[in-house]
């Protein structure tokens, strides 16, 4: 299992797009990638989150007893 899904320069990549509201000119192709994978995989990526979350009340409940 991966422990991120991000990478930190993609994580200051779109928060200098969400803080700006802009990429950087030729860059901007880096963005646009970055939104294309994120519409395609976005739902998986959710799933994923809200099983792992179930998982884990599951566990802990079972571990407290």
């Amino acid at each position: 299992m991966f422990h991120r899904i991000l990478t930190p320069f993609e994580r200051k990549r779109i928060q200098a797009f969400l803080d700006n509201g802009r990429g950087n000119s030729d860059k901007d192709a880096n963005i646009r990638q970055l939104a294309h994978l994120a519409d395609a995989h976005l739902q998986t990526i959710h799933d994923d989150y809200q099983l792992l979350l179930k998982f884990v009340a599951k566990y802990r409940t079972k571990k407290a007893r």
